[in-house]
């Protein structure tokens, strides 16, 4: 826990990081510290970035675009009070967020890719122009089904 205060966590964000990651937390962190963003409640895309581009890592990392991906979705259908969002805001936020922080620019080809990476994997299901989180999906059908009987 000792070396996750270096990174600035408070002693409970450090308690839950230790918690789900044990002895592999600092080699988790300095490998992919947006894991911590999908694992840890409480850590913000912003701070896994700047943690990120302090360890050095490169801003159009894949790793760096998926979470700013991601992170883009999850803000957007909150603002909007949607379970999905269309690919227009989603590439402007997404592009805004990560030349935010980085200064330098992703390409419009590269976010795509990372985001059919992400479907790939499971993480957001694209259905025609709109993009879902898989868990806002997910609930959606349920509440959908249970409404329908």
């Amino acid at each position: 826990i000792v070396g996750l205060n270096s990174y600035g966590f408070s002693s409970a964000i450090a308690s839950s990081i230790y918690q789900k990651y044990h002895e592999d937390a600092l080699t988790i962190i300095a490998n992919n510290p947006y894991q911590l963003v999908e694992d840890i409640d409480g850590i913000s895309f912003k701070r896994a970035d700047a943690i990120a581009l302090k360890l050095g890592l490169v801003p159009d990392s894949d790793e760096r675009i998926r979470a700013g991906l991601m992170y883009a979705i999850n803000e957007l259908c909150l603002k909007n009070g949607d379970t999905y969002t269309t690919t227009q805001p989603l590439i402007e936020m997404a592009s805004s967020v990560l030349e935010d922080n980085s200064e330098q620019q992703i390409s419009g080809k590269k976010l795509a890719a990372s985001l059919v990476a992400l479907a790939k994997e499971g993480k957001v299901i694209g259905e025609e122009n709109r993009i879902y989180l898989t868990r806002l999906y997910n609930a959606e059908v349920q509440i959908a089904d249970h409404l329908n009987r």
